[in-house]
């Protein structure tokens, strides 16, 4: 995972094969839960409603991955 912070905006990159989009999310999920800890420590606030996952990839591995 790669992450990225700036003042108003945090970004987490992951990348990974089609099969692997399970364990992909598993990790990632860890990964937000794990900066919100560190964000309330900090008395930061993560904004769920600002939260996005964006799957890119070709038209055909995300059909694929769809059904």
């Amino acid at each position: 995972m790669h992450l990225h912070q700036y003042a108003v905006d945090s970004q987490v990159y992951i990348s990974v094969a089609v099969s692997d989009t399970n364990i992909a999310m598993a990790r990632f999920t860890a990964c937000v839960s794990d900066i919100n800890a560190w964000m309330r420590t900090s008395r930061l606030r993560l904004n769920p409603a600002k939260t996005q996952v964006i799957w890119l990839g070709s038209g055909q591995l995300l059909r694929a991955e769809c059904y």
